[in-house]
């Protein structure tokens, strides 16, 4: 009987790449690269969230109504995170103003949750609780990402 000292050598263990792998990654570089992982670009996400919670439930449907303020500060927060701030130099910094933007809309978003649940019995249809919904999630991105500023 010989002691051999030496383990045999078993194949390493591989990182498999698989569709769901290469997809996955796919979509996590996509999601960097547009920076809606930035603190910034969540105020922005909220505002395109609240964009298309308008477009949909209140032009199309008119279930769900959202009103000129909270879609004016969303415009904004889009223009000013996908034009960089380079208009606004003189105003203030991107990040002060993405922060101030994010917080009014966190507020405008309790204001309309308070007058959701005032009127709560009168929905009664399903596009208008899912477009309450889309939208008070719009307004907690939104919220989440000012929340998250350093400015």
């Amino acid at each position: 009987m010989t002691s051999d000292s030496n383990p045999p050598d078993y194949p390493q263990d591989s990182p498999k790449d698989s569709p769901v792998d290469n997809a996955m990654a796919d979509a996590k570089a996509a999601f960097q690269n547009a920076g809606f992982s930035t603190p910034e670009g969540m105020v922005a996400l909220g505002g395109l969230i609240l964009i298309a919670g308008w477009v949909i439930f209140d032009l199309f449907w008119r279930e769900e109504s959202l009103g000129s303020l909270p879609l004016t500060l969303a415009f904004v927060a889009v223009v000013l995170f996908f034009g960089k701030g380079t208009w606004t130099s003189g105003l203030a910094s991107r990040p002060v103003l993405m922060k101030g933007i994010g917080w009014l809309l966190a507020f405008l978003g309790v204001v309309h949750l308070i007058w959701a649940l005032r009127f709560i019995s009168s929905y009664d249809d399903i596009g208008e609780i899912l477009g309450l919904v889309v939208i008070l999630a719009g307004y907690v991105v939104a919220f989440l990402g000012a929340r998250a500023i350093k400015a």
